[in-house]
């Protein structure tokens, strides 16, 4: 396994299991356009399709 992670230590391996990616925009036409679709959207995707919205 060590050859598929040259550029990660063993340590930074085992980090990986902690790691979680949270981003935020804080950009215009997402505060006033994308934000609407967002919810509209979320009216007809099943909520498991995506299991980190909550």
């Amino acid at each position: 396994m060590k050859s598929y992670f040259r550029y990660i230590t063993d340590k930074g391996i085992a980090n990986l299991d902690h790691y979680s990616y949270s981003g935020v925009d804080n950009s215009f036409c997402a505060k006033h356009f994308l934000k609407n679709w967002w919810n509209f959207a979320l009216e007809y995707v099943p909520l498991w399709l995506a299991l980190d919205i909550r």
